[in-house]
């Protein structure tokens, strides 16, 4: 816009120029004319740069738009604008209350985790109190074992081709038991009785 408003300036010079020559019976100078357009072009930069320092907008310029409201305010103290924040109140009750159940929630869950983490605990040390009990179980059963081998080490039972020893001691055991019970065998149950009555058979753990 600012081209075609000097080409317009400079038209009408040159019109106007020659004109006057007419008039005056001057011709016309080609650089006359062109000084006057450039020094026209150049006065009318620096005035829009003036105005545009003073923040004046300028004419070619486009005014600037002013910004629009939200479609969705909505002016204060009327009935649409109370309405509205009865609803915004209701819908943050809303959501206090379910924080609240949530937070209720989370205690009695955190409760009842505590309450897993003790007896998870619990069971953990009874856990390991009955491998130690079982521990030293295995070991006295270990040591009545060569002991009543050891003992019996002479002794034989009818029908059993081997001694007593350590690796049929349980058998042995056994057969001694149901002799006892049948009153089946009376001298090897008799000879065994009194292998055992003298057989110190307490532990040391």
């Amino acid at each position: 816009m600012h081209i075609k408003a000097a080409e317009r300036l400079s038209s009408e010079t040159v019109e106007s120029t020659q004109a006057n020559n007419k008039t005056n019976g001057a011709t016309p100078k080609l650089d006359e004319i062109s000084e006057k357009v450039k020094s026209d072009k150049e006065t009318e930069v620096k005035e829009k740069m003036t105005e545009k320092r003073r923040g004046k907008p300028s004419i070619d310029e486009p005014s600037p738009k002013l910004p629009r409201n939200d479609e969705h305010d909505i002016p204060i103290f009327t009935a649409e604008f109370l309405e509205h924040n009865k609803s915004i109140d209701a819908e943050l009750r809303s959501l206090r209350k379910s924080n609240a159940d949530f937070e209720h929630t989370n205690s009695i869950l955190e409760q009842q985790l505590e309450k897993i983490r003790n007896g998870i605990s619990m069971l953990e040390n009874e856990t390991s109190a009955l491998k130690e009990n079982n521990q030293l179980l295995q070991t006295c059963i270990t040591k009545l074992r060569k002991k009543l081998a050891t003992a019996l080490s002479g002794f034989s039972i009818p029908g059993e081709s081997e001694p007593c020893n350590l690796q049929n001691i349980d058998k042995y055991m056994t057969v001694l038991q149901q002799m006892a019970a049948n009153s089946h065998g009376p001298a090897s149950l008799n000879e065994a009785k009194d292998i055992l009555r003298k057989l110190d058979l307490k532990i040391h753990l």
